[in-house]
């Protein structure tokens, strides 16, 4: 057992060796005294601003601390972010740009500062990016400023009509009006942040011209009169507040002429004529005509109205059986219909009025009945009666064609 003594006695002991044994030392080695800095803790801050409004202070990162020549360790990515989706763009990035690293400093006496510089993004709404009413303006800002409708399409277009009528003097319309159409936009720019007009909206000016086009010629009438609303021709660039319009264009009926009537003779003319074109009969004629009634012109312009028509564009004639032409018989020029030796049908128009057929004959081969008693004492006697022949005095001419 170990007595209370005993461990005085023990622990004195030690404590003597110890102190004699430190004494040893120091006469062995001078004593050296290592004097151990005190590590301070350095601080860095990153501050977002709001350039548009002089730098207004949007929210700051924590302190941040580190040794000295240590990395800061922070990222501004999801802070960007968070504004971005709130209608903001970066313009500057004062810490980590493209991952840039930025180190703790050894002044005590400062806070190391960055800023993050940010601005409101401005969008132009126009007819072709209008807004949608009621829906947020930043698609992931559910609870940020919504599109009013005055930034809808159909407020943003304005369509004026014109119409151009065409009619006489007694309000009658001529001719399908024409119907031109000016259209006016506005647009302004609206800033995403706040949900404001950075530029309000506005219209401009219509960049459509109204067709020049606008006289037209009616065949029969010319213009007398013009209402207001038409000038030089054209409506352009009219101030929006215009409402749609009509331009009465009025005609009167001109005196109108007839002219270039026509009246042109036809014939078809059939020849009988024997191998040397001399005629051995008279010719048959056939007539008709052709009329044309004549163009309505326009006596103040001279214009043709309307074109005349002709009664007929062709006429065909009659065939005609041939006639029997004594010692001759038909050569050429005829044809054969339905057993008769047939000329002629022939077709004239107005442009080739007249024509004409030439049958040819030739003398006969043989003697007919009436040939030979032209021939005969008995035909050539003076006392013989044309209409009776006795049998005796046939006798002989039996066989004679």
């Amino acid at each position: 057992m170990v007595t209370k003594n005993n461990s005085y006695q023990n622990t004195a002991l030690v404590t003597e060796r110890t102190i004699n044994e430190e004494m040893s030392l120091k006469n062995i080695m001078p004593y050296i005294e290592i004097e151990v800095p005190e590590i301070k803790t350095q601080l860095a801050q990153v501050i977002y601003r709001d350039v548009d409004k002089n730098n207004q202070h949007l929210t700051s990162s924590k302190i941040i601390k580190g040794e000295a020549g240590k990395q800061i360790n922070y990222s501004t990515s999801k802070v960007i972010k968070h504004f971005m989706n709130k209608g903001y763009v970066l313009k500057n990035n004062g810490f980590d740009p493209e991952g840039q690293i930025h180190y703790f400093d050894n002044n005590d006496a400062t806070l190391q500062t960055f800023y993050v510089d940010l601005r409101h993004d401005l969008i132009k709404v126009t007819p072709e990016n209008p807004g949608n009413p009621n829906m947020p303006i930043n698609d992931k800002d559910l609870t940020g400023p919504r599109w009013g409708k005055e930034a809808s399409k159909s407020n943003l277009i304005k369509d004026v009509t014109c119409t151009i009528n065409y009619i006489d003097d007694q309000n009658n319309q001529l001719v399908e009006p024409i119907i031109q159409v000016i259209r006016f936009t506005q647009s302004g720019t609206l800033d995403k942040v706040t949900g404001k007009w950075a530029t309000p909206l506005k219209w401009e000016k219509s960049s459509d011209v109204l067709s020049k086009q606008v006289f037209r010629d009616i065949n029969g009438y010319h213009i007398v009169k013009i209402n207001k609303n038409f000038k030089v021709n054209s409506f352009y660039k009219r101030n929006s507040k215009v409402k749609n319009f009509k331009i009465d264009i009025v005609y009167t009926s001109n005196k109108i002429d007839t002219k270039s009537t026509r009246v042109v003779p036809s014939v078809q003319k059939i020849r009988f004529a024997d191998e040397d074109g001399n005629d051995i009969a008279p010719a048959n004629v056939q007539e008709s005509v052709f009329i044309y009634t004549g163009d309505t012109v326009d006596k103040i312009t001279n214009k043709i109205l309307k074109t005349g028509i002709w009664n007929q564009q062709s006429y065909t004639y009659n065939a005609i059986e041939l006639p029997v032409i004594e010692s001759y018989v038909a050569k050429s020029g005829y044809y054969t219909s339905k057993g008769k030796k047939v000329a002629g049908g022939l077709t004239a128009t107005y442009s080739n009025p007249n024509v004409q057929l030439t049958v040819v004959y030739k003398k006969s081969d043989f003697q007919t009945h009436a040939d030979v008693f032209k021939e005969t004492s008995i035909l050539k006697n003076k006392n013989y009666k044309k209409n009776y022949i006795s049998e005796i005095e046939l006798i002989g001419l039996s066989g004679i064609k």
